[in-house]
């Protein structure tokens, strides 16, 4: 195994990510699931998964911006259906002198990047700010496995979620609301990709 690998790349066992999974849509990260999503993992239907865990600084217009963000995608073994779990947090507090805060209400996709690096990821929902409106966004993380640099994460939310070339054409949000950040490299923390675990019962 590289160094890329043993870095920012980690194994989770059947049991540890049915177990998540599970805590994840009992506490509603997972909204908008299909009917029986919740039972066809603890059923333990699930063929094969993968993932995105992590967080960090990032400078910004106006100072820093911390995040966390898990994401994560698992097919199911037993009908043609793929689950997406995650949850995306981002709080800038010098943004136009004022601060704000936004957070994930619906987890629509989580799946690498077509036409990127291997090692780029996108998430994409729906989010609050401020805990409230309803907006688009897309989050991308790049250079998750480089060893000799910093990961990049580029945030679009609202109208400038409609700009990103993946995020087809959604509902703008609750207002013209706006915000972008695009390729920042971490200065603190990390991002890890998960391979979940399925063996052959």
């Amino acid at each position: 195994m590289d160094t890329a690998e043993t870095t920012r790349r980690g194994r989770v066992s059947r049991r540890a990510a049915l177990g998540a999974a599970t805590a994840l849509v009992a506490a509603g990260s997972f909204r908008g699931a299909p009917a029986g999503a919740t039972a066809a993992v603890q059923r333990n239907s699930v063929g094969s998964g993968g993932g995105l865990a992590g967080g960090g600084t990032v400078e910004v217009d106006g100072g820093q911006a911390t995040f966390a963000v898990s994401g994560s995608r698992f097919a199911l073994a037993d009908r043609d259906e793929v689950l997406f779990f995650g949850r995306v947090r981002w709080s800038d507090p010098g943004w136009e002198g004022e601060g704000l805060t936004l957070e994930s209400t619906t987890i629509a996709s989580y799946a690498p990047v077509e036409g990127a690096e291997e090692d780029s990821r996108e998430l994409r929902g729906r989010m609050t700010r401020d805990g409230e409106g309803d907006y688009p966004f897309t989050l991308l993380a790049e250079g998750i496995d480089r060893p000799d640099a910093s990961p990049t994460v580029t945030l679009a939310v609202g109208a400038a979620a409609e700009a990103t070339p993946t995020a087809g054409t959604p509902d703008p949000g609750s207002d013209d609301f706006a915000y972008l950040v695009e390729a920042v490299p971490l200065v603190a923390g990390d991002l890890l990709l998960l391979e979940f675990d399925f063996p052959e019962a």
